[in-house]
């Protein structure tokens, strides 16, 4: 679910164990209305689609409606950096 409440879904995991221990945050990055819909949404104006087509071929990024899970946002670091604050 990209969304909770309306604002994107987070999340922050500990991974790993001794030297390899990290701490994980996650963000799901998902489809906003405005501006992302002029570009990546269901209905693309022509003239637009085609730049982009020619600046981006293949491009798959297309397509979603507001709140679809685009991406995800992921920071890590080493689990001693966070907790020996």
């Amino acid at each position: 679910m990209p969304l909770v409440n309306g604002k994107p879904a987070s999340r922050v995991v500990h991974a790993g164990e001794g030297d390899d221990a990290r701490v994980v945050y996650l963000s799901a990055v998902p489809m906003a209305e405005q501006p992302c819909s002029v570009c990546h949404g269901a209905n693309v104006d022509p003239a637009l689609k085609a730049v982009i087509d020619s600046a981006y071929p293949g491009d798959t990024a297309v397509g979603f409606e507001p709140g679809d899970l685009r991406g995800a946002l992921v920071i890590s670091w080493p689990r001693e950096a966070f907790t020996a604050r």
